[in-house]
């Protein structure tokens, strides 16, 4: 993934919205008002942001009201304008007082702006990470765009809130250069619950949890860090992805070795639906029917293969039928036996590590009897009769799958059964949007590299700067490098050369 070598410069502006409690109401009166001129304005960097001071913004005569009344109220204005040379890119955010006394669960808002971005209605809580209410945008060299936001107060708000403070302020941070994405894999460990939560029932159930491994004879030299996965348990987690057009779900966040033997962490996912039933093939996995057809056949129809990472897959024989996640962990690396490709099938402790945690300690450890539970796992509904990548040790013509009983056990390779192939991404694929429900599952996307880099090596440095200006002195840059045109005015000159040496000092 291409990144700028240079740390960016990030540019704050912060404007108060003081919030007053005025007496001898049934509510207190909630107003916004901007300290200043008529007109506040301030140019740092490449920005000018104004904000209109205006009328007093009331967000509610003498009690909470409803959205509409809400939406009728005096709004708050402010614009944004880039006076630079070189496109910039700004977030807008809220920021609450430390000594506000109302829960903001019950501060509704909206936000619209005349490039056409408009929030709906929002319940302030929902406003994600310092309550971004608008994420980052680029915004073209002379370009304003002016906003309107709406703030009240929910009619649901109860009598106990009466007398309560709020106060807040708009925040707009401006920067050069687009800020890169995370990874998906950064962006779902920071949901992960802590290795401390040992229950799961203590924890965010939606997200992953920490499981640590000793090393098998296959992970000699791997770190504790190397050691950890990070993964989707019980009944209901917030997992689902989509990619290549169909519903996914994210097993966890693993280490694994890509095909050069370097190791990252990376998403392992899982088809949510069938692709057809299919035998398992004579031999192991990678000289066996099925994993010839899901990385040929089944591979050319994904459109995201690209995606997809080439990775070390372990293939041993399971010398047992019976034991827990662990043991499950252990036997699939016992012996000397990988496989390196794209599409895969899961691991048995793939299944048992989703009743860890307490989830179901029935069906995490699997003895002689039957799992009480089963269906405690989200993965039980959608992997149960579906061959794992493990064969069976005790007889070599058999595979494993797991039994609508909640047990691992050996059946045929020959024998049909539903097919769901596994995945590693790419450690370079960020999410670029989704929570991970159902109704909104993540979608993954690659951050591209920066958009004019000349020497083409995925930075941009002074080198890059020189071949720049000797092109442009020589006559060539619009030909040779087209994509450097920064200030988008339509030719390549030495106001782009400038522009790219700035983004090296930055």
């Amino acid at each position: 993934m291409k990144r700028f070598r240079k740390e960016y410069i990030i540019i704050a502006i912060a404007v108060l919205m003081s919030v007053a409690v005025l007496a001898g109401t049934t509510y207190a009166v909630f107003t916004k008002t901007v300290t200043g001129d008529e007109k506040l304005t301030i140019q740092t960097g490449t920005l000018e942001i104004t904000f209109g001071e205006g009328d007093e913004i009331n967000l509610s005569n003498t009690a909470p009201m409803s959205d509409e009344r809400g939406q009728r109220t005096t709004p708050y204005t402010f614009s944004v304008k880039n006076t630079g040379t070189i496109t910039a890119y700004y977030t807008v955010y809220i920021e609450e007082d430390s000594g506000n006394t109302l829960d903001n669960k019950y501060v509704k808002y909206r936000l619209i702006s005349d490039d056409g971005f408009d929030t709906g209605i929002v319940n302030l809580t929902g406003g994600g990470p310092d309550y971004v209410i608008r994420t980052e945008e680029a915004l073209a060299v002379d370009k304003t765009v002016n906003y309107t936001l709406y703030m009240w107060l929910d009619e649901a708000t109860p009598n106990e809130m009466q007398g309560t403070i709020y106060k807040s302020r708009v925040r707009v941070d401006g920067r050069s250069n687009p800020t890169p994405k995370l990874s998906g894999v950064d962006t779902l460990l920071a949901k992960a619950n802590s290795s401390s939560i040992t229950n799961y029932s203590n924890g965010n159930t939606g997200e992953m949890y920490t499981f640590t491994h000793d090393a098998t004879s296959q992970q000699s030299g791997w770190t504790e860090e190397e050691l950890t996965d990070y993964r989707y348990i019980g009944a209901n987690p917030n997992n689902y992805a989509t990619f290549s057009g169909s519903m996914w779900r994210i097993v966890g966040v693993f280490t694994a070795e890509n095909d050069t033997g370097q190791k990252n962490q990376y998403i392992k996912l899982v088809k949510q639906d069938s692709i057809g039933t299919n035998t398992f093939g004579a031999s192991t996995w990678g000289n066996t029917s099925l994993s010839t057809y899901l990385n040929s056949t089944y591979l050319n129809t994904l459109s995201d293969k690209s995606l997809i990472s080439t990775a070390k897959w372990y293939i041993s024989a399971l010398t047992s039928l019976t034991g827990n996640g662990d043991s499950f962990y252990e036997m699939e690396r016992s012996q000397p036996y990988t496989w390196t490709g794209q599409v895969g099938l899961l691991y048995p402790s793939d299944m048992l590590y989703t009743y860890g945690k307490g989830v179901s300690d029935d069906c995490y450890l699997i003895d002689t009897g039957y799992c009480n539970n089963p269906s405690s796992s989200w993965l039980y509904s959608i992997y149960t009769y579906h061959f794992f990548i493990n064969t069976d040790y005790g007889n070599n013509s058999n595979g494993t799958m797991f039994s609508h009983y909640g047990v691992v056990t050996s059946v045929a390779k020959t024998s049909n059964y539903e097919t769901r192939p596994a995945i590693y991404l790419n450690n370079d694929v960020s999410i670029e949007s989704g929570t991970g429900t159902s109704s909104d599952p993540y979608i993954f996307s690659v951050e591209s590299g920066p958009t004019c880099d000349p020497n083409g090596d995925g930075v941009v440095t002074q080198e890059d700067v020189t071949i720049l200006s000797n092109a442009h002195l020589n006559g060539t840059t619009s030909s040779y490098y087209p994509q450097c045109d920064l200030n988008d005015d339509g030719t390549i000159n030495m106001l782009d050369v400038m522009a790219l040496s700035q983004q090296v000092a930055s």
